[in-house]
């Protein structure tokens, strides 16, 4: 099973990450690193209606964290605003 954190992410905490983790950013709810034995991929997820909705956000180090957090950021904006 994958251990759970909670820490700010950026680049360096992203690339320090260790595998088999699931990183929660501190400022984002619901924004997150997910890291496999070779792989960090960011996600969004938000439970709606009862049910958990994941939304992959892209691959560090081709996305990077800005990047993935203004995304993540908007999922939230569209969320709230009933978009989705």
């Amino acid at each position: 099973m994958m251990a759970s954190q909670k820490i700010k992410l950026t680049e360096t905490s992203v690339k320090d990450a260790a595998p088999n983790e699931k990183y929660w950013d501190t400022a984002i709810k619901g924004f997150a690193l997910f890291t496999g034995k070779e792989t960090k991929t960011f996600y969004f997820q938000k439970d709606v209606k009862g049910q958990t909705v994941r939304t992959k956000l892209g691959a560090w180090p081709e996305t990077r964290v800005i990047d993935a957090r203004a995304e993540a950021a908007l999922l939230v904006a569209d969320y709230a605003s009933g978009v989705v």
